[in-house]
């Protein structure tokens, strides 16, 4: 693949991730769903590295992993993510997820969802995040090469926040969210799949606080259980904690294992 082709695929995978049609935020489950097409079990491990030396010293790892289960009309999953990260011999990275999924099909085109999440991450101050939630998921596309749903839920979020490093202290807020995505999945060819999946979640009781999640992929099909992965992620939090930004940003390669 020469360089040219490249930068065109990076580059519309930033575009896509950047200015979505309508941009919230837990973790991106979307993607997973994949293993939900057929009947039984399915699990999927995906592995990123990134090492740099010269002038920027860096070592990160990012292990996700997941296991699905389908047995119409019920179908669930378990994901799970966690990534740490060293720079000029200091931890800079450090956090990790676990969501839990289960749908009941009601019909071809509607299901209805349960989902629970914990999560953590030292660099936001983030000591603990748990959500609760449920709502309705909708199929507005389920073709060969064209894959496209809409999920709207209330979510329970209780977060514990370490804003006070020198003591310990945390901090305990306790908020009810509407949590909505719209997911698209789009076969370019057998061998190249583009996916995004955008949250947008506001605060019921503050419409100005909101959490947004953009994620974008291309997966290149290298043989039938090994796939070539490359993900834009972007975060946006309108109130994080003092002294955190705004908004994240990070572009991964990685290798997914499909068992």
């Amino acid at each position: 693949m020469n360089n040219r082709l490249v930068n065109i695929i990076l580059s519309a995978v930033f575009f896509t991730a950047v200015f979505p049609n309508a941009a919230p935020a837990q973790i991106n489950i979307e993607q997973k769903r994949s293993q939900l097409e057929n009947k039984g079990w399915g699990a999927d491990l995906e592995l990123y590295l990134t090492v740099n030396q010269g002038n920027t010293e860096l070592v990160q790892f990012d292990n996700i992993s997941s296991l699905a289960h389908r047995s119409d009309p019920h179908m669930g999953f378990l994901l799970l993510n966690f990534s740490t990260g060293e720079s000029a011999g200091e931890r800079i990275l450090d956090k990790g997820m676990g969501h839990l999924r289960y749908n009941k099909m009601l019909n071809p085109t509607m299901f209805w969802e349960v989902f629970t999440q914990l999560e953590y991450d030292e660099f936001t101050l983030l000591e603990l995040r748990w959500l609760l939630g449920s709502g309705p998921r909708i199929v507005l596309a389920d073709q060969k090469k064209v894959n496209a749903a809409l999920g709207v839920a209330l979510m329970r979020e209780y977060e514990e926040l370490n804003l006070h490093r020198d003591d310990g202290r945390t901090v305990k807020e306790c908020a009810y969210l509407i949590s909505s995505y719209l997911d698209v999945s789009l076969s370019i060819n057998n061998i190249i799949t583009f996916s995004n999946t955008v949250y947008f979640q506001p605060t019921l009781k503050d419409v100005d606080n909101f959490k947004v999640l953009n994620d974008a992929s291309l997966t290149f099909q290298i043989i039938n259980i090994l796939s070539f992965k490359v993900t834009l992620n972007l975060k946006y939090d309108s109130q994080p904690p003092p002294e955190v930004k705004n908004l994240d940003l990070q572009l991964k390669n990685g290798v997914v294992v499909r068992l």
